[in-house]
């Protein structure tokens, strides 16, 4: 978190998922993929331990959304709750 501690309290975090397709007409849909939604959040929640926050279970409200784009990316807002 560009030389930021992790967050210490409750965080909320916004997942935006984006699927590499070359269909212009697919893009900004959302995407169904054979990867369950579930595994793919646990993953990114797992990930951000000890970076983002001290321990996933920080972590008490989720948004996720997973749509088609110009390329394959994940991209994790984190907010940190009062």
């Amino acid at each position: 978190m560009q030389g930021r501690p992790p967050l210490e309290g409750l965080c909320a975090v916004k997942i935006e998922i984006e699927i590499e397709t070359m269909s212009r007409k697919k893009r900004g849909q959302y995407a169904k993929t054979r990867a369950d939604g579930d595994n793919k959040i646990k993953t990114l929640l797992d990930s951000g331990n000890g970076i983002l926050w001290l321990n996933d279970n920080q972590v008490v409200k989720i948004d996720y959304a997973q749509r088609y784009g110009p390329e394959t990316l994940a991209k994790i807002t984190v907010e940190q709750l009062p």
